[in-house]
């Protein structure tokens, strides 16, 4: 597991997601570069959102996203601190179903921000998430 970022992601942060987009059979891995956007685009009465520890990312009339076979993979960051390592800073809370129409289609997606649910993520997965070190669960 990459290091994880835990600090807050300021707008306009460059980030980068890993997924397999609408997670067909045998789909190839893929990614996108986007940016951390204004909360207030995924923070509506029909999303799932919870500032305390969920940020938004997006760029407006933008077609590239998550897809909703995305949902759960990881959001990395580039460390500020040395050059070329990346670094764990969401999950993909929800995508979107494919398609270019329909009530629930958004350039806006939702991200759970790991730096702010660190210490519940080591509750419930057992873990010693020491950062100087290889990252180890002890999973049930």
């Amino acid at each position: 597991m990459a290091p994880i970022y835990q600090q807050d992601l300021a707008i306009g942060t460059p980030i980068t997601t890993v997924g397999v987009g609408q997670g067909f059979d045998r789909a190839l891995l893929e990614y996108y570069d986007c940016v951390v956007a204004d909360a207030a685009h995924c923070d509506t009465e029909r999303a799932d959102f919870d500032p305390a520890h969920d940020f938004c990312v997006g760029v407006s009339v933008s077609t590239q996203r998550t897809g909703s076979g995305d949902s759960g993979g990881p959001l990395f960051v580039i460390d500020p601190e040395i050059e070329g390592r990346y670094l764990l800073a969401g999950i993909v809370k929800g995508g979107i179903k494919a398609g270019p129409s329909g009530p629930e289609e958004t350039e806006f997606i939702r991200y759970a921000n790991v730096g702010r649910l660190l210490t519940w993520l080591e509750t419930v997965a057992d873990c010693d998430n020491d950062m100087d070190s290889v990252h180890s669960c002890q999973g049930e």
